[in-house]
């Protein structure tokens, strides 16, 4: 798969990997490496996230659409909301908006929860993940920076910066069970794991 654009884990078994240039999904093995089955997209796409048995991609003009992973059936989500990079918990979908520094946080309906922008903080913002209370992480490519925001959108704050080794950070997942949180650079390629603590 040329250009690997976002990668999720489906189980502790398994990835998913997206490629912009591609229409489709792959679910790889992690213990040999290879890819073993195949989801069809109805368009090429960038942000990828899974939960309870369904992909959720963001499609190249930003609709989010949801894959049922038994069947691959294939459905939009909120049509007015155009997204590079999602994530997920529960009802509630966590992603950028197309072309913009903004963060929202809005329901599969569509219903807008709240909107988080601040380019001092974060600036081209990238991947995003969220942790079991819905503060979200996301990655500032252009800002050098990794910064939380709150669950209800009104805080935030930079848990790492350029000086803490961030070179255009790109990729990120938070596992939920071990509380670490993985960063990947897009200039250097090294890939960090922390280990997140809540005071």
């Amino acid at each position: 798969m040329p250009y690997i654009y976002d990668v999720t884990c489906v189980d502790n078994a398994t990835v998913a990997v997206i490629s912009s240039s591609e229409k489709y999904i792959l679910l790889v093995s992690l213990k040999s490496g290879k890819a073993f089955k195949t989801f069809h997209t109805t368009s090429f796409c960038s942000g990828l996230t899974y939960t309870n048995g369904n992909f959720i991609v963001s499609a190249n003009k930003g609709q989010l659409q949801n894959i049922r992973l038994g069947d691959n059936k294939t459905n939009n989500i909120c049509s007015s909301m155009s997204s590079t990079y999602v994530a997920s918990l529960g009802n509630k979908l966590f992603s950028n908006k197309m072309d913009t520094d903004t963060i929202v946080c809005h329901k599969r309906n569509g219903e807008m929860l709240w909107t988080f922008t601040d380019k001092t903080a974060l600036n081209e913002p990238r991947c995003i993940a969220v942790d079991e209370f819905g503060n979200v992480f996301v990655a500032g490519n252009k800002s050098n920076n990794f910064v939380a925001i709150s669950s209800d959108g009104r805080e935030h704050k930079m848990l790492l910066s350029k000086t803490d080794l961030v070179a255009k950070p790109w990729a990120i997942d938070y596992n939920i069970k071990l509380k670490f949180l993985l960063v990947a650079n897009e200039r250097d390629g090294q890939v960090f794991v922390y280990k997140v603590n809540y005071a």
